[in-house]
């Protein structure tokens, strides 16, 4: 099979269109394909708190202590420890909502408790700058029948007290 010269010029223009076409489809399917990178909680909001507080890392309740010399939140004006809680007292800037304050709290003691907690509020500075109360403590373990019952799927009380399964029933 023989091509003359506007049919070989005419064949080579048509596949390296071609070509282009496919180099263009393939970039744009791994673009798709490409999962988004994780989005960062919105500043000054619980969450936000929360991340600065755990990348303190602290590893017991004394680096814990330690790292509320310096916080991004406010200055802390007391901290007393007593008996499996800590109560502080945040004297924040007028830029500093109290969730913020709390969810710093709360991962701190998270990552140093290796635990949940509890974070309240009991005394509020209000709107503008002022001293917040917060007291921290450790989150209660659920144990005992209510707990096992709640975990095993299809028991009488699972689907209220846990969460759903994503392709599960129960």
């Amino acid at each position: 099979m023989a091509f003359r010269g506007e049919e070989l010029i005419f064949l080579l223009v048509a596949l390296g269109c071609l070509a282009a076409l496919v180099i263009a489809f393939a970039t744009w399917l791994a673009a798709k394909a490409t999962k988004p990178a994780a989005r960062k909680p919105p500043r000054k909001t619980f969450e936000h708190g929360r991340r600065l507080g755990r990348a303190a890392k602290p590893a017991s309740t004394e680096d814990a202590l330690r790292a509320l010399r310096s916080t991004p939140v406010g200055d802390i004006t007391s901290v007393a420890p007593v008996d499996g809680r800590v109560d502080i007292v945040v004297s924040r800037k007028r830029t500093q909502p109290c969730t913020q304050a709390a969810g710093y709290l709360a991962g701190l003691f998270e990552t140093a408790w290796a635990h949940e907690v509890h974070v309240a509020h009991p005394q509020c500075g209000g709107e503008g700058a002022g001293a917040c109360h917060y007291v921290v403590t450790r989150a209660p373990i659920v144990s005992g029948a209510r707990a096992a019952e709640a975990s095993t799927p299809g028991s009488g009380g699972a689907p209220r007290r846990s969460p759903r399964a994503r392709a599960g029933r129960g």
